[in-house]
């Protein structure tokens, strides 16, 4: 795992070889396929504490771009009730860009009623989103955000949410089917 990381851009991520070989230790990541699964906000805290936001964001989606595309991803609802987080995973599992998660909420894009709220890609364009394809990607899943009008997550109601997302809601958990 770390030889592949270094090779990354050139070796831009080898000032953090120490932090890495150490996190994976501590979190008895042994394997490439964790890799995935390893998030901006993993490597911000915790066992790696990556200081450097842009190095975090684009490391995080050079570790998610192993995820194969038609993996199933089950996450427990549980862990995941704050705003910031059902951001998070929008951003990571449901439209795949997790590389503006954090641009977004930097610039006050930090719930789900928020990113709802965005009409059209210039407002992408004037946060910082230069790519054409991934602003009208991301438009795109805030139209069918827009069709979403009650998800549930709890054990008394068992509504299924089944929408062009791909998301749904059952019980505590969310599942995330490939299309």
């Amino acid at each position: 795992m770390i030889g592949w990381i270094v090779t990354l851009e050139y070796g831009r991520y080898t000032k953090y070889l120490d932090t890495l070989r150490n996190g994976f230790e501590t979190d008895g990541i042994d394997g490439g396929d964790c890799l995935p699964d390893i998030t901006d906000v993993m490597l911000r805290n915790g066992s790696f504490n990556m200081t450097d936001f842009r190095d975090r964001r684009d490391l995080s989606a050079h570790f998610a771009g192993l995820r194969p595309q038609n993996e199933k991803i089950i996450v427990p609802i549980s862990k995941y009730s704050s705003e910031l987080i059902k951001v998070e995973i929008w951003f990571e599992i449901v439209i795949k860009l997790p590389m503006y998660y954090g641009l977004f909420v930097s610039n006050g894009y930090d719930s789900m009623d928020i990113i709802k709220e965005i009409g059209n890609e210039s407002e992408l364009k004037d946060i910082g989103i230069n790519n054409e394809l991934h602003r009208i990607e991301i438009i795109k899943h805030i139209q069918n955000l827009n069709t979403i009008t009650h998800i549930t997550h709890n054990e008394e109601d068992e509504d299924v949410l089944e929408q062009k997302e791909g998301i749904q809601m059952n019980g505590t958990k969310i599942r995330v089917i490939s299309s």
